[in-house]
């Protein structure tokens, strides 16, 4: 793979904020914290909030590298879309405004981009329980990366059960301008996955977590009470990885069967708690239930699938609602404490 040596001149960050008062403090106290002596600025878009949120992102409107955008109420998509129009930087990233990142999360994403030639370079991040108390975190500032060509992401990100996110990635502001994301859908980072990441040839991951993801009641990765249009736009994004994995079969088939299960075991959660809908939720179970079951001896037998989602395989193909159960069990015992994830 041919290395290119790249430095951004100025790297944009765009955080959306919507009614986040609660959290604009440790978001923002985790950003200006940052240690990358290169340029960069913040910019932050108040979607709309009506919480007073606003009014304390203008006060941080005092640092020449943070600029304020105030819109209506569009969502996310939006939000992140404007902020890729207003960005003066030949690279982006994102955080989202309730969420915190290492202090060496620019200065790791700008290192790695200038020493590995890539395209885009991602990083891991941690999942931290969304406590009023935000734990203590202690982060790398280790430098390391792997170098990887389209295939060889594809194969980290399908093996890896990673989360198509915008957030802790760097890439270039004209990726995201050909490629906006979609407007007035849930979990449209998943549906930009194609577009957006794919585009790249090459990629570097960082060795080490970089994002604070947290974890909030409520959130759509813990569904509680879902509504039909998130159960639509969940079945959605499976399908749009899936059409954007598809150029690359057979090579990626098995690890694109291990990431589609993965997916349909929280499909068949997300249904179970869908509060509308008759009979559209129930079908959304049934098919998720007989994907697993369907591939669940080549999943048994695959070397790269995780002990643990064998034993979830396993589980949700014999006694699902117990399954459900389970998980809902382990995810409220995950909340009291951060792990890392890539």
């Amino acid at each position: 793979m041919r290395r290119v040596d790249k430095k951004p001149s100025l790297i944009s960050v765009i955080v959306p904020f919507y009614n986040l008062r609660d959290c604009v403090g440790y978001c923002m106290e985790s950003l200006l914290a940052q240690d990358y002596d290169g340029d960069h600025e913040f910019i932050l878009i108040d979607d709309g909030s009506t919480d007073g949120t606003g009014d304390l992102l203008d006060g941080y409107a005092l640092s020449p590298r943070v600029r304020v955008i105030h819109q209506k109420n569009a969502g996310q998509s939006c939000a992140r879309n404007r902020g890729v129009l207003e960005a003066h930087g030949d690279y982006v990233t994102f955080v989202d405004g309730d969420d915190v990142v290492s202090p060496h999360y620019l200065s790791l994403l700008a290192n790695a981009l200038s020493r590995s030639g890539a395209e885009q370079v991602i990083g891991g991040h941690l999942i931290v329980p969304g406590t009023r108390a935000i734990p203590a975190l202690e982060w790398s500032d280790s430098r390391e990366y792997e170098l990887l060509d389209r295939e060889g992401f594809l194969s980290q990100f399908l093996y890896g059960g990673g989360m198509a996110a915008a957030w802790a990635h760097l890439a270039s502001r004209k990726t995201y301008l050909a490629n906006p994301f979609a407007s007035g859908r849930y979990y449209e980072d998943d549906m930009a996955f194609g577009a957006q990441v794919l585009s790249a040839a090459s990629f570097a991951l960082l060795k080490e977590p970089i994002y604070g993801y947290m974890r909030r009641a409520g959130s759509t990765v813990r569904p509680a009470n879902t509504s039909l249009k998130q159960l639509h736009d969940f079945r959605a994004a499976i399908q749009s990885i899936e059409d954007a994995v598809k150029p690359f079969l057979p090579g990626c088939a098995s690890g694109l069967i291990y990431h589609k299960a993965l997916e349909f075991t929280r499909l068949f959660r997300i249904a179970r708690h869908c509060n509308e809908g008759g009979e559209e939720p129930r079908s959304c179970q049934v098919e998720a239930l007989s994907y697993v079951r369907r591939n669940l001896m080549g999943l048994l037998v695959d070397p790269g699938v995780r002990r643990g989602d064998k034993a979830r395989f396993l589980a949700i193909a014999g006694a699902p609602w117990l399954y459900t159960q389970l998980i809902e069990a382990h995810e409220r015992r995950e909340m009291r404490r951060a792990t890392p994830h890539f």
